[in-house]
């Protein structure tokens, strides 16, 4: 809203002739709400917080297709319109929505903004199955998803090479593939699945965001002019923390409802049943067979929501396969044949 409101006093002056005068004062303003729009920690902000859509913590509880739910989407989309249709409306856009049009941009931010949904869901999710499930420290759970940075640091060094010779299409939807394959490995694990296999599926899924994220970033970048570059990186920004956050709470919410409804709980644990379907960290701090059917239903709704986050995966592969077409010539530019040669 601040944003939305910086942007009409800039644009609304601005074209009475004072442009450089007035995008200063809206800076200073925005400066100033944000100072003083710090949240408190009342009852009220904190409900009020709580209706923004799939972010709702509750919604696992509601489901996807609760009032609540769909009103909060139906509001993000209308303030969507409402925002693209101002800034059409605009000489001097905050965004110019056209941008779209260009099949490099559309095409980079589908797969930044995918990649990165699945794998801070990814994170937020496997996480807990390391440590719950498994009964690994947090420190060996981190050390336990390192194969995913083995893999993802060679293949992003190599993608500026293999970019060069197959073309942003064909690495962009080979990566994402190998993300949708892991994925969809990792809906098989259980408690007792060796670590080895989980590794690998970690080490193929780092290796695909490897190749899919830095022609896409270039993709990004090269769409626009180099007097927007600005913009260009923004827009990168952009779809990285949106995709990361709708990942969180999407899978996050999967796993959470998933958990809830395959918790079969043993006869005379009706006084811990809340709790145990609250958290399944206090299901599995409760031991007996409390823990074991907790670390049971864990692993159903882990399985639903990775499968959920594979189908993603390829349906937006499939997008940026399409969005660039098949006659996409491959991304040379000085850019990223520099950061191939250091």
């Amino acid at each position: 809203m601040v944003l939305l409101a910086v942007d009409l006093l800039v644009h609304g002056r601005g074209r009475r002739g004072r442009g450089g005068a007035d995008r200063a004062a809206g800076a200073r303003v925005a400066c100033a709400a944000a100072r003083h729009l710090r949240p408190r920690r009342s009852r009220t902000v904190r409900r009020r917080t709580r209706c923004a859509g799939l972010l709702d913590h509750r919604g696992a509880d509601r489901g996807l297709g609760s009032a609540r739910t769909v009103g909060g989407l139906v509001a993000g989309v209308f303030v969507l319109v409402v925002f693209a249709g101002w800034e059409l409306r605009n000489s001097a856009p905050l965004l110019d929505v056209r941008l779209f049009a260009r099949r490099g941009l559309t095409a980079g931010m589908l797969t930044v903004s995918s990649l990165f949904f699945v794998f801070f869901g990814f994170i937020f999710v496997f996480m807990q199955y390391l440590q719950f499930v498994r009964g690994w420290s947090p420190l060996v759970s981190a050390c336990a998803a390192a194969p995913v940075a083995v893999g993802l640091l060679p293949a992003a060094r190599l993608a500026p090479y293999l970019v060069e010779r197959v073309g942003v299409r064909i690495l962009c939807g080979t990566g994402m593939t190998l993300v949708a394959l892991a994925m969809a490995g990792l809906a098989t694990a259980g408690a007792e699945t060796h670590y080895w296999v989980i590794a690998l599926l970690l080490w193929v899924g780092g290796t695909g965001m490897g190749w899919g994220m830095t022609p896409a970033t270039a993709s990004i970048t090269d769409a626009l002019p180099e007097a927007e570059q600005g913009v260009a990186s923004a827009m990168n920004d952009v779809a990285r923390e949106v995709g990361g956050a709708l990942g969180i709470a999407v899978l996050g919410s999967v796993l959470s409802g998933g958990y809830r409804s395959a918790l079969d709980l043993p006869p005379g644990s009706e006084r811990i049943a809340g709790a145990a379907r609250e958290s399944v960290g206090v299901a599995t701090q409760i031991g007996g067979p409390v823990r074991d059917a907790a670390r049971d239903a864990f692993v159903s709704g882990l399985g639903h929501t990775f499968v959920l986050a594979a189908v993603i995966m390829v349906v937006c592969a499939v997008g940026v396969v399409t969005v660039l077409g098949a006659r996409r010539k491959p991304v040379t530019s000085p850019r990223m044949s520099l950061v191939g040669r250091r």
